[in-house]
């Protein structure tokens, strides 16, 4: 599963998803840090099977658009 973790996220959960055999990024392995949510999210649900964020707004926009994809990680 290619997975995409926002830049509001700790950056270990990229090292304990890999170990669960999944392919993930984050916001700032990419280098992507500031990028507004329109465009992260567009390139978000092209590139990745799930994204995990903890920005409302941007899981308002996703749930608008109906893609479920997107997922809100709350601690």
């Amino acid at each position: 599963m290619k997975i995409l973790l926002d830049e509001n996220l700790p950056q270990k959960l990229v090292a304990a998803l890999r170990a669960e055999g999944h392919k993930v990024e984050s916001v700032i392995t990419l280098k992507m840090q500031g990028l507004d949510n329109g465009r992260l999210y567009k390139f978000a649900i092209q590139n990745f099977d799930v994204c995990f964020t903890r920005d409302f707004g941007f899981i308002h926009n996703a749930r608008r658009a109906h893609h479920r994809n997107i997922l809100n990680y709350c601690v």
